[in-house]
């Protein structure tokens, strides 16, 4: 019996939703696009499947209303705005009964869309509310059921969009006038080759005004792996960068990327990235991430004497990398049993494969450190020769080791006819560094984390890093 009267009041009231629903939409005949919503076809509406809104090919055009009832999943806002934007007519709505989010409390990627980051971004879509009702609410799951009736305003001066690979030779071009070189379509494929990767956009009518890169980095969080973004390729066109205020391109495409995708209940635990100054500054100012350490710059002049009789150096490239895959990692599992309490981005042998053996311009060498008689493997080191420098761009390898790396290092950087060894650390490791002749670079790198949402606290984070320069998308 008890059963029954549930059935019969969760009936009344997705009726008494429903009616509050159909109440908004326009008159008829209009036209719709639809999804879930159950319309008599009498009614008089011409009607649209929210699939026909997607369709790239049959843009629809002087839509009414889009309403989205009870969705399994809310679509990606900042491609719902985008569809609403030109599908609406003017003063067209979009009405939607959705669960949402109230807010996020731990790690993981959450099927629900936060209200807030929601809202938001329908604001600067020039979304105007005119209905805002919660229907209701779990304060246990933290989340509710809203109704939201949202009114297509003026055409944003700015629109907000997710690159599409037809657009890369703009964001190429804008690449180019924002840091005077060129980065060619093969860097730009192997740096966003990640399924995940995403790229957010500021256009100005018909011109690519701003773009801000994500890339998936997999990491050791305090000992537990997660997934993180590093945040590159930040750039907006000269003419806009004066534009400071929280309504400006830079505002808006920054913020719109971490809503969409750093912090709790988001696909990424949080971002991170090697700002310049000028950048560090303005993001600080706005709120969206704050420093966390900084990478230092070490040197040392190349030895021709080996610096150690029992022990060899290795190559390892594409065509043997996998069959030493298992020595790579135990390396690097026994560099991660250090690192529990620090956050390092993974150093396994598909890593090592991906960020160098497969890179599209530059050539990096890798060696294992071996043992003449004994065949134990005690380290690996990364380099790079440029000119007459030699850069040590990473190693794996237990961190009391690090010291017999490097002497490894200087000396492979006479052989490979190099005058002096550089090596950029963070600076919480840096005094593992600091050894033989060592010269201290006027280098200071920022490391940033993200402020603007939920997620770990920077706080917690600062002196917390382990990076080197091959963590750096530009290196």
């Amino acid at each position: 019996m008890e059963r029954h009267f549930s059935n019969i009041l969760r009936r009344l009231l997705e009726n008494a939703v429903l009616d509050l629903l159909l109440a908004e939409l326009p008159a008829a005949p209009s036209r719709l696009v639809t999804d879930n919503l159950p319309l008599a076809a009498d009614l008089g509406y011409q009607n649209f499947a929210l699939k026909d809104l997607q369709d790239p090919d049959k843009p629809l055009s002087n839509i009414h209303a889009i309403v989205l009832y009870k969705p399994d999943k809310v679509p990606d806002p900042l491609i719902l705005f985008n569809q609403a934007l030109e599908a609406l007519e003017s003063d067209g709505v979009l009405l939607i009964v959705a669960t949402f989010a109230d807010r996020f409390t731990g790690a993981g990627n959450s099927e629900l869309i936060l209200l807030s980051d929601f809202l938001a971004l329908a604001e600067r879509f020039n979304f105007r509310q005119s209905i805002h009702q919660v229907l209701s609410s779990n304060a246990q799951t933290q989340q509710s059921e809203v109704f939201l009736k949202l009114r297509k305003g003026d055409y944003p001066k700015w629109r907000l969009a997710y690159l599409d690979t037809s657009d890369t030779e703009r964001m190429l071009r804008l690449f180019a006038d924002t840091f005077h070189q060129q980065m060619s379509q093969a860097l730009r494929q192997w740096k966003y080759a990640d399924p995940q990767a995403l790229t957010v956009c500021v256009w100005e009518q018909d011109t690519l005004i701003g773009s801000l890169g994500g890339m998936p980095r997999k990491i050791l969080f305090f000992g537990k792996p997660q997934t993180a973004v590093q945040i590159g390729d930040v750039m907006v066109d000269a003419h806009k960068r004066g534009i400071l205020t929280r309504t400006g391109p830079f505002f808006r495409m920054t913020a719109t990327f971490l809503e969409c995708c750093a912090g709790f209940g988001k696909p990424f635990l949080l971002i991170f990235g090697f700002p310049n100054e000028r950048h560090m500054r303005l993001a600080e100012h706005l709120h969206f991430y704050k420093q966390v350490g900084s990478l230092l710059e070490f040197s040392w002049p190349a030895v021709d004497k080996a610096p150690d009789f029992w022990t060899y150096l290795t190559p390892v490239d594409q065509n043997n990398i996998q069959s030493l895959g298992t020595n790579i990692n135990n390396l690097w599992h026994l560099m991660a049993a250090d690192l529990q309490q620090h956050v390092i981005g993974i150093r396994d042998w598909h890593y090592l494969l991906t960020r160098y053996l497969q890179h599209p311009e530059n050539r990096y060498q890798i060696f294992l450190i071996k043992h003449k008689l004994t065949r134990k493997i005690t380290g690996l080191i990364v380099v790079e020769v440029q000119e007459t420098r030699c850069h040590l761009m990473d190693v794996i390898s237990p961190v009391a080791n690090i010291p017999a790396l490097v002497r490894q290092a200087r000396h492979l950087s006479s052989t490979l006819g190099c005058e002096r060894l550089f090596c950029q650390i963070s600076n919480t490791f840096a005094d593992h560094f600091k050894i033989g002749a060592y010269r201290q670079e006027a280098v200071n790198i920022p490391i940033a984390k993200d402020t603007w949402g939920a997620g770990p606290q920077y706080k917690d984070l600062i002196n917390a890093w382990w990076l080197m320069s091959g963590d750096m998308d530009f290196r």
